[in-house]
């Protein structure tokens, strides 16, 4: 099933309020069929079923299953660097380093777990599609987290000047991906949590800010 280059806009504009209710219906419908039936079983009369909204009505929001699928993807992109961004800017006055990193990560599992539509959406785009359906939209997600994150980086400081930064956000975005599926599974309110997020920013600030000496071939 390939992604055709189109519009990722409703086929027809939702104007008021009813109408924008509808289509976040349709969209948040989409994403639990997709998480729990999957790409193959997608449908629109097992989405019209699932959202309560008609065929009909489907369509003339959406010309085409793809076209939904496409906006799922384009309204998870913006809300999850919106809400990376916030986590990154919330960090009070005269914050550490060590600090800064536990909070958000302590942020991110809130998130990750209080969130359901959220989570839904998730395993949806990321478990149920693969990544060349979409994979020009799934890039533009990593530029903007790892330039949400090399400019957390430089205004934190102390970056080493013997190694190459771009290069670090890159491995650092890879390795945060794990991160992000044990913020997920551990219960909120655990000790266990607690000493997982302590261990990941430990980690976290001795990959970006400890100085390495780099051995000549």
């Amino acid at each position: 099933m390939n992604v055709e280059p189109t519009s990722t806009l409703p086929h027809k504009q939702p104007k008021q309020q009813r109408s924008k209710t509808t289509v976040q219906q349709i969209l948040k419908a989409a994403a639990e069929t997709l998480a729990k039936d999957g790409l193959e079983n997608f449908n629109t009369n097992l989405l019209a079923e699932r959202s309560g909204v008609s065929v009909g009505t489907i369509y003339q929001y959406f010309s085409s299953k793809d076209q939904i699928i496409r906006a799922l993807i384009d309204r998870h992109i913006e809300d999850r660097t919106q809400k990376i961004r916030t986590i990154m800017n919330e960090a009070p006055a005269n914050e550490t380093r060590r600090q800064s990193m536990i909070r958000c990560f302590r942020r991110v599992a809130e998130w990750l777990q209080l969130d359901p539509e959220y989570s839904l959406l998730n395993r949806a785009l990321f478990m149920q599609l693969p990544r060349s359906y979409a994979a020009e939209r799934f890039n533009e997600l990593d530029q903007r987290l790892a330039e949400i994150l090399k400019a957390q980086v430089l205004r934190t400081g102390g970056f080493p000047a013997d190694r190459n930064l771009d290069v670090a956000i890159r491995v650092g975005l890879k390795a945060a991906r794990g991160t992000f599926q044990v913020l997920e599974s551990t219960p909120i309110g655990t000790q266990e949590l607690d000493d997982a997020i302590i261990e990941i920013a430990g980690l976290m600030e001795r990959f970006f800010f400890q100085s390495e000496t780099k051995e000549k071939p």
